[in-house]
């Protein structure tokens, strides 16, 4: 199902208009309510002023994380007034894409609706409303440790369990359950509280009852109640009317943009964290032993995977679908897409893809600038117009980097969304007095606008390590430009293309080099061996594409890799990820070392001062084969630029500045520089 109708009345928002740079304001807007206004209804014009500068507001008018200190209905209120008053300025609200707190419209969705870790039988009979009831109370339990103290971003929430009969035939009747909570843990006795979030205290027997935890994550903000997780898998139990979580959830999501409905005057919806496989959440002691979640409630966990199909990913894919049929061309519906998990409906039904922190939450001295430059140049293809493809500004503790170098990051997220054709959304966690002014990072005057002065591009952004003479010799001698069998030839002195075990590789009989999954892996992975790091730097030009997948998936169903250098993938900034459909796509990947401005500590390749370092390439599913056309290597240093109408972008992403001699410009390191035609 692929969409291709055109959104007219969106189309009169400013933020569409083309003209760079680009921007508006992310959670900030929502924040600054709660931390500045909240109870303060006569102060709606100063701060609808203070956010009216620019092309829009983003934020949550909901209360599905948060419920503590968060005034939802006064921000529902006000982004509704904003949205009156500056009628070409887009307001979304921001959702979790992947779960709700119990406090947040629970009453519809039925306890099989729910992500559940494996659980555990129980060994207790429990009394229903009765003079033996007892509010809380010891049961015991096949297996205890399914069971955790120590959930949550703080490592002390508690396990949300589902107390549910089992049926004749080993099958869970999810009609007759309960929701109730871990308290404490003593061998194998789990101590409970029972009949809660609303549920009713019914009668268990210990022949015919399971215990399932919920997967979760937070809790959030002041909040102490976790985010329940949804089971978006095709594979999800029906309640009593034989709808899935995905059918009540479209149901009300759908029914907040009909007239009447809380977003009827909004423009869409941005979907926080939604994934194509059902993650972990925040369940630290889980991981370590390796616990997954167990979408089609049988018992065993499978991490969605069912008869050999990504089932959850496919379940997410045809929600998204649903709801774009349901609401039509003329709402925007984004979601997360930076993230190797990430949602992966790539049929244009989604009109764009977040990237939250630009080039992530963390600056990392920009070692993956390549990963949101490769996304949201790929979601451009895959997302339906008009393109909300954003980077939404934001560092955790932004008060560690200095401001001079502050500015320069800015600088650089607004290069890299003006290249990619998207645009940035400007946050601070608290106020608005956490971001930088905007006339200050571009060395604007006061009296004129800070976005939209360079105004539409004249062609596409260049990278000039791609070409000459900037580039410098391909390290792999012209191999793989086009791919040759040569490429796969080893050498301890040359590079080459090599496989691991559970891939094979081999030149079609299109010339193109083809890499297929043995049939019992999860993925695939090749190497580009022995290159160059002489000069700390790497730059790749990668042509690929997926080949047919397993025909039991939808068509524009993603595929995701992640590219390593010398096996050094901690931080996370270190590794560079890229999502591929069956399209040919050039992906454009820069490696070199750097300086993190907020740590104050280097950012290494080559910890062990190595010379020559190795590329690795895993491809995270083992959905089908993998074709590359082209692939070429090289030493040189990332300068990115884009003219305009008005000016010209340059970006430098070295650690060195870059003379530009045909432009008569020096470039500062890790910086960009915005210049207007004379």
């Amino acid at each position: 199902m692929v969409h291709h109708s055109h959104a007219q009345n969106l189309n009169r928002l400013e933020i569409f208009s083309e003209n760079y740079p680009r921007a508006g304001y992310f959670r900030v807007a929502e924040f600054t309510i709660r931390q500045s206004y909240r109870d303060q209804p006569s102060k709606y014009k100063e701060w609808r002023d203070r956010f009216s500068d620019l092309s829009g507001i983003l934020g949550k008018t909901e209360h599905e994380e948060l419920l503590r200190n968060n005034p939802h209905e006064q921000i529902w209120d006000w982004f509704n007034r904003y949205k009156k008053d500056f009628p070409d300025k887009f307001v979304i609200v921001h959702m979790n894409g992947r779960g709700r707190i119990p406090n947040y419209r629970l009453d519809k969705f039925s306890a099989g609706h729910w992500l559940y870790f494996e659980g555990s039988e129980v060994q207790s009979d429990l009394p229903g409303r009765s003079s033996r009831f007892e509010k809380d109370m010891w049961i015991k339990v096949a297996n205890p440790d399914k069971f955790q103290l120590d959930n949550g971003a703080r490592r002390r929430s508690k396990d949300d369990i589902t107390l549910v009969r089992k049926k004749k035939d080993g099958s869970l009747d999810w009609e007759h359950a309960e929701y109730v909570r871990l308290l404490e843990k003593d061998g194998d006795r789990i101590k409970i509280r029972r009949a809660m979030f609303g549920s009713k205290p019914l009668e268990f027997s210990k022949e015919n009852t399971y215990a399932a935890p919920k997967v979760m994550e937070g809790p959030w903000g002041e909040t102490q109640n976790m985010v329940w997780y949804y089971n978006l898998s095709t594979h999800c139990p029906k309640d009593k009317n034989g709808k899935t979580c995905a059918d009540i959830l479209l149901e009300e999501l759908s029914g907040n943009f009909k007239k009447g409905g809380r977003w009827q005057h909004f423009d869409g919806v941005q979907f926080d964290v939604m994934m194509g496989v059902p993650v972990m959440g925040s369940h630290a002691s889980r991981r370590v032993l390796g616990q997954w979640p167990d979408v089609n409630m049988d018992g065993v966990e499978d991490k969605g995977v069912v008869d050999d199909l990504q089932s959850y990913g496919i379940g997410v894919f045809h929600f998204v679908n649903r709801l774009r049929e349901a609401v039509g061309p003329d709402k925007i519906i984004a979601a997360d897409g930076r993230n190797v998990a990430s949602q992966q409906v790539g049929n244009k039904a989604f009109n764009g893809a977040e990237m939250e922190g630009f080039p992530s939450q963390e600056p990392r001295g920009f070692v993956h600038w390549s990963t949101p430059i490769n996304l949201l140049n790929f979601w451009r293809g895959v997302t339906g117009e008009p393109y909300f493809n954003y980077a939404a500004f934001r560092y955790d503790g932004p008060h560690h980097i200095d401001k001079k170098d502050l500015l320069a990051h800015y600088r650089l997220a607004f290069a890299g969304t003006a290249f990619t054709n998207s645009f940035i959304l400007a946050n601070s966690w608290t106020t608005k007095d956490g971001i930088p002014e905007l006339h200050e990072v571009f060395g604007l005057p006061q009296t004129e606008s800070s976005i939209g002065w360079l105004g539409k591009p004249i062609g596409e952004a260049v990278h000039l390590a791609g070409t000459a003479p900037y580039g410098g010799s391909d390290l792999l001698g012209g191999r793989g430009a086009p791919a040759q069998a040569a490429i796969l030839n080893p050498s301890n002195n040359a590079p080459f293309l090599s496989v691991a075990e559970n891939t094979t590789a081999r030149l079609n009989d299109n010339g193109v080099l083809e890499l297929a999954p043995a049939k019992s892996v999860d993925g695939l992975k090749f190497s580009i061996k022995n290159l160059p790091f002489e000069n700390e730097q790497i730059y790749v030009e990668l042509t690929i594409r997926s080949g047919k997948i397993d025909s039991r998936y939808p068509e524009g169903y993603l595929r995701s890799a992640s590219l390593i250098l010398n096996g050094i993938s901690r931080p996370k900034e270190t590794v560079n990820f890229i999502k591929m459909n069956e399209d040919w796509f050039t992906y454009r990947i820069y490696f070199g070392n750097a300086f993190d401005t907020k740590t104050k500590k280097p950012v290494v390749y080559n910890k062990k001062g190595e010379q020559v370092v190795d590329l690795n390439m895993v491809v995270h599913d083992g959905l089908g084969t993998v074709e590359i056309s082209k692939v070429t290597v090289n030493n040189a240093p990332e300068i990115v630029y884009r003219d305009f109408e008005h000016g010209t972008i340059v970006a430098n992403l070295s650690t060195q500045d870059f003379v530009w001699k045909e432009r008569n410009l020096t470039v500062p390191a890790k910086d960009a520089l915005f210049i207007r035609k004379k």
